[in-house]
């Protein structure tokens, strides 16, 4: 039976249609039983960041659940293996007391979850629909958001493995009684840090608890004895019989030095292809700053106030700072000083100029007329370097002058926090050692700002709490924390007036007090709600071979972990309301030991997995 062209079109036509119908029944079929399974209020099937499921979890929930994963990840940190040695690496630079933790990375739950909620749940029906179907039948792996402080990390990375190395050396010449002599050239043994760097940040956002293994990789050098020719050994010779003394000067001060001082500073540098003579940097500019640079260097001064009676009574006025141009002094000297014959051998040091913020014609009506806020806390107990930095850095910003609608950070403020500027050190732990760092304590100077600021009723721009609870900064939720360059501690001057900071120490109470003027604001602060307590898991060991065998040293106690928030208002005379809540959360720290052990054998690479996801889609990641 054969049918008509016309029918067969219309039955193809008909097939089509049908077949259309039922795949659309299909999709909406298994989107309406996909959306069954995932209420847009929750994050759908097949979601997981690294190896936790957050399938069907609400906000609330996802977010509780990735704290603890994130906790508990800070206090582990990073194992690393290298040949023999086991190293943990740490996600905050510790002080023994916990008030100096630094965040090595830093979490944002709040973020991640939020893009996690925003897959397969988007506005747009048919993504939402393919979504759904993908992570239903193959779950997807997302990685963390989180800040991550490169350049502390390859400094904790350089402090913890740095042992193991061995740097490379260029050829370089030497003088045995006049006689010119190329030392050889040498390999290095190093580690690629910003590899090693990569690999730890990957697993962070995984919150992947694999070791790492790392190697030592060869180092070139970058000048070999081979390419030192005759030519370069004769014009060598000749400076040096020419036996020129090398002369720095700056005004009236002037610095000479000897030839038989200045030559194991001799080295070689590469310049367009050609290899010239030039002193070695690190030696060069060790003795810049040991013997010059003590007797001209100063910081700029602003204008600073003291308070009588309520009164501003005297002054010091603004002052320049200087600072000698090294770099700008070694690469004059480098292209001139080993020229035969007329080759300079006097230089002029040249210094860069550094202008205080504020002169003295800006504040000589300064509107100061009474005290706005308050901020104390208590340093009770604390260590003699340590009441020794409080001190330090509370002299720093006696007397600082914020002018209105300026931005004030704290970090600024306190300048280079180093021996210089008169910082003694106190411990700081990284991975399994305690190294001492500069400035152990100015926490204390953070916290009682921050509570000065919102007792004045200022807006906080820029805030942290630690990542632990700090004796000395109780009640929970009202502490700061900085360390340079970041956390800082920021707010703005938006009464109008200028403000003075003036700065006391009572016993063993520290007291900052904000002076202006007051504009009738009306602040409210609620005292700090503290929950969700929880206690610190068992002792943390940590193995080192700094220690015999066996033998145990405590350096960290344990510490209760949690939940800290407060109620902040200031109304307005115009009437506008302005209020937030101050959020805290502090980790559980268990007691932290240090164990001795015997070196082991070498550990291969061979196989490792370390943890990493292949491909891993990062949400928002920075």
């Amino acid at each position: 039976m054969f049918w008509p062209a016309s029918r067969l079109q219309e039955k193809k036509w008909l097939t089509i249609v049908v077949a259309t119908f039922l795949l659309l029944v299909v999709i909406v079929g298994a989107a309406q039983y996909l959306s069954w399974l995932n209420p847009r209020h929750t994050i759908i099937r097949g979601v997981w960041v690294g190896s936790i499921d957050l399938s069907n979890q609400t906000r609330e929930q996802a977010i509780a659940t990735l704290q603890v994963a994130v906790d508990q990840k800070k206090i582990n940190g990073q194992i690393v293996y290298h040949q023999n040695n086991k190293h943990n690496i740490p996600f905050s630079i510790n002080g023994q007391d916990l008030e100096s933790a630094y965040p090595l990375f830093q979490y944002d739950i709040t973020k991640t979850v939020g893009g996690l909620m925003t897959i397969g749940n988007s506005d747009n029906g048919w993504l939402a629909t393919y979504n759904q179907v993908l992570h239903y039948w193959q779950p997807q792996k997302y990685a963390m958001t989180l800040e991550t402080d490169r350049v502390r990390l390859k400094k904790v990375l350089q402090d913890i493995l740095s042992a193991a190395e061995s740097p490379s050396h260029d050829a370089r010449p030497k003088i045995v009684q006049e006689q010119v002599e190329i030392e050889e050239h040498t390999l290095g043994l190093g580690f690629d840090y910003d590899a090693l760097s990569n690999r730890i940040i990957q697993q962070a956002a995984n919150l992947s608890d694999q070791p790492i293994v790392v190697e030592l990789n060869f180092i070139e050098p970058k000048i070999k004895k081979d390419e030192i020719n005759e030519t370069m050994l004769a014009a060598i010779k000749n400076f040096i019989e020419q036996k020129k003394e090398l002369l720095l000067q700056y005004e009236d001060k002037k610095w000479n030095i000897k030839q038989e001082q200045y030559l194991p500073w001799l080295a070689f540098a590469k310049e367009d292809g050609e290899i010239k003579l030039v002193l070695q940097e690190e030696l060069f500019v060790d003795y810049i700053l040991k013997e010059v640079s003590p007797e001209i260097d100063q910081p700029a001064k602003d204008p600073k106030f003291s308070i009588t009676n309520g009164r501003v009574t005297e002054f010091q006025s603004s002052q320049s700072g200087k600072q000698v141009e090294i770099s700008e002094l070694r690469k004059e000297v480098n292209n001139k000083f080993f020229t035969t014959g007329e080759g300079e051998n006097v230089f002029l040091i040249q210094i860069k100029e550094t202008n205080p913020e504020q002169a003295v014609e800006d504040i000589n009506d300064l509107g100061i007329v009474e005290m706005i806020g308050v901020g104390v806390s208590s340093f009770k107990g604390s260590p003699p370097n340590r009441v020794h930095n409080i001190k330090t850095g509370a002299n720093a910003i006696n007397g600082i002058i914020i002018k209105p609608a300026e931005i004030f950070s704290l970090i600024d403020a306190l300048g280079d926090i180093d021996r210089n500027n008169g910082y003694l050190t106190e411990l700081v732990i990284k991975g399994d050692k305690t190294i001492p760092e500069y400035g152990g304590g100015l926490c204390q100077i953070g916290t009682t700002t921050f509570r000065a600021a919102i007792d004045s009723g200022l807006p906080i721009v820029e805030r942290r709490n630690h990542s632990y609870r700090v004796v000395y900064y109780e009640p929970a939720g009202t502490d700061a924390t900085i360390y340079d360059p970041r956390p800082d501690f920021k707010f703005t001057n938006d009464t109008g007036s200028n403000i003075l900071i003036v700065t006391k120490v009572v016993g063993t109470d520290l007291r900052f007090e904000f002076w202006g003027k007051k504009d009738e604001r009306i602040i409210e602060y609620s005292k700090p709600r503290i929950f969700n307590i929880t206690k610190p898991g068992p002792t943390k060991l940590i193995e080192t071979t700094e220690l015999k065998p066996g033998e145990k040293k405590c350096i960290e106690r344990p510490h209760n972990g949690a939940d800290a928030e407060f109620d902040y208002k200031v109304v307005y005379v115009t009437g506008e309301i302005k209020q937030q809540t101050f959020k805290s959360h502090y980790i559980p720290w268990p007691e932290v030991c240090l164990i001795g052990v015997e070196k082991k054998e070498a550990i291969s690479s061979e196989g490792n997995n370390d943890g990493n996801l292949i491909n891993t889609p990062i949400i928002n990641g920075q």
